[in-house]
């Protein structure tokens, strides 16, 4: 992976330094166009692991999506929501079954994406702390660039 981190405890962490962008095409966003990190590298397809580079600023940068997943998932979880009220306003049979199936399927995604935001933001605030403090969770860290992979 990009960087990585050992803890005194002897436990190493692995962040990624790339993030992967899309483009819109058709009204919709399409899987990613190319992978890139804040120092400037550049990829068509996922990067190998070890080819993403090692820099804190770069690990920061992948993991602040964390913030576009709570949106999304606050923004599905407010139309199901919606879609679920929808319900009680005596529609008919059909719009009922529609709106609930509806629902659901928001629902499902509010539920991924809030997750995914939560578990990235927890990996952004370790990054954040060993930035500010040299530790992660209190315990002391050091950054480590020996590469156990083939290349």
């Amino acid at each position: 992976m990009g960087l990585r981190l050992q803890l005194e405890n002897g436990e190493i962490k692995e962040y990624k330094t790339a993030r992967g962008v899309g483009a819109a095409i058709g009204g919709e966003v399409s899987e990613c166009d190319k992978w890139i990190t804040g120092c400037g590298r550049e990829w068509d397809k996922v990067p190998e692991p070890y080819q993403e580079c090692d820099h804190l600023e770069c690990a920061i940068r992948a993991a602040v999506t964390w913030q576009l997943n709570v949106i999304f998932g606050i923004f599905f979880a407010a139309i199901a929501a919606i879609s679920f009220g929808i319900r009680t306003m005596g529609p008919p049979k059909d719009i009922i079954i529609a709106a609930t199936l509806f629902s659901l399927a928001f629902a499902v995604m509010a539920t991924i994406l809030l997750v995914l935001g939560f578990v990235e933001k927890g990996l952004w605030d370790e990054l954040n702390e060993f930035k500010n403090n040299g530790t992660i969770k209190g315990i002391k860290a050091w950054k480590i660039s020996e590469d156990t992979h083939t290349r």
